[in-house]
Formats: structure tokens, sequence, C-alpha cells
């Protein structure tokens, strides 16, 4: 009695999570996981990234993985892509791909996951000019030629360091 050789079971691979949000942030991360639980022995595959607009950087941490036959393989995402303008948001299509094999006849086998990587800004913040304001804001005197006061600058609503000159 002889049995039948062990069908070759697909991988398949998921992002985790699959919709990656971040706010004013160029980068994000996640997690790709490469399932070969139904498979019958060890698969190496190399992650890749692609996307339409050709404007996500990818990095894998591990690069390449080996995933034992009834096990799931994990590696780290890093994606890196320019903000929107202020206000704005975008959404960018990202997958990942496992590539394995390819011998000398065959070309490598893909499994791709898709995602999406959505990039959210504040508004533009508004200039707030500094308040000055003058304490006590009359002065009395009486029998002298000259008072005190200070001067309060006060920039607790502003958005940036302000240099104040006073004359």
């Amino acid at each position: 009695a002889t049995s039948a050789a062990p069908v070759d079971v697909p991988l398949t691979v998921r992002m985790d999570p699959s919709v990656v949000r971040v706010r004013d942030a160029a980068v994000a991360q996640f997690e790709v996981l490469v399932d070969n639980r139904a498979g019958h022995r060890p698969r190496r595959v190399f992650l890749s990234g692609r996307d339409p607009e050709r404007a996500v950087r990818f990095t894998f941490l591990p690069p390449s993985l080996d995933v034992l036959a009834g096990e799931i393989g994990r590696a780290r995402v890093r994606i890196e892509a320019p903000p929107p303008d202020f206000g704005q948001e975008a959404t960018r299509q990202v997958t990942v791909v496992a590539a394995e094999g390819g011998g000398r006849d065959a070309p490598p086998r893909e499994v791709e996951a898709a995602g999406s990587f959505v990039q959210v800004t504040s508004p533009k913040p508004v200039e707030v000019p500094v308040a000055i304001r003058l304490e006590p804001s009359v002065i009395r005197v009486r029998d002298a030629p000259n008072g005190q006061f200070q001067v309060v600058v006060d920039n607790r609503r502003g958005i940036r360091p302000r240099r104040v000159t006073l004359s």
C-alpha cells in the first residue's frame, strides 16, 4: 500500500490590523501574520510591500520568515509616508507580499494581504497675537514725579515662542 503525497496547501497572509490609522504622524506599525497551520512542510517567505502611489516606504523586521508546518510566523512592519496637508486625511492602499520558493524552473509563489494606511492631520494652528497689559492700569502718585507699574506679556494662547521688545 502506498499513500498519496500530501497536497501542498498555500500559505495565507494577513495584516493585523488591516486598517492602520495615525494622527499628525508619518509613521505607523502593524504586524503581518504568515499562516502555515494547514501546511505539511516548513516554508521560507520573503516579505515586501507595495502601494499604487509608490508613496509608502516599508520596513520589515525580520525581512524573511521560516514558518514551520502547523505554525504562524509573525513580522513587524513599519510604514512611512508623507502626511497630508493640515486638516486633511489621506487613505493609502497598501499590500504586503509574502514570496516563497522560486527555483531554477519555477517563479516564486506570492501571497498578498491588502490593507489601508490612514493619515489624518490636525487643522493648521491659528496665530494669536501676544496680549500685553499694564498692572496696575492706572497709576496714582501724590507729590512724586514718577510711579511704577508692571508690563505683563501673555503668550499662553500662542503656538510658538515670541520675542517682545518694549519701548
